[in-house]
């Protein structure tokens, strides 16, 4: 439940964008303002424009190590990352 908070945490600070719902009725965030990379720790699949595309899940411990790394290093190499 703390990680899933996560993923909406700052919603109500104006950090994302929001759009109509399908019935004009209402708002919602066009993406979610997550401090949590979600795409990377669990995945996706899907195609668009006749183009499949599959993100795997990631391990969210490698993850947050790799998002450290970054945060300390942000001219770090892909071979760094991969050695996290």
């Amino acid at each position: 439940e703390e990680l899933a908070m996560e993923l909406l945490a700052d919603l109500d600070r104006e950090t994302v964008d929001f759009a109509p719902t399908f019935d004009n009725q209402r708002e919602e965030p066009q993406v979610l303002p997550s401090k949590l990379p979600n795409l990377l720790v669990n995945g996706s699949a899907g195609i668009a424009v006749g183009m499949a595309t599959n993100v795997p899940p990631h391990n969210l411990r490698e993850v947050a190590e790799a998002l450290r790394l970054i945060t300390r290093d942000p001219d770090c190499t892909v071979d760094d990352l991969l050695a996290v």
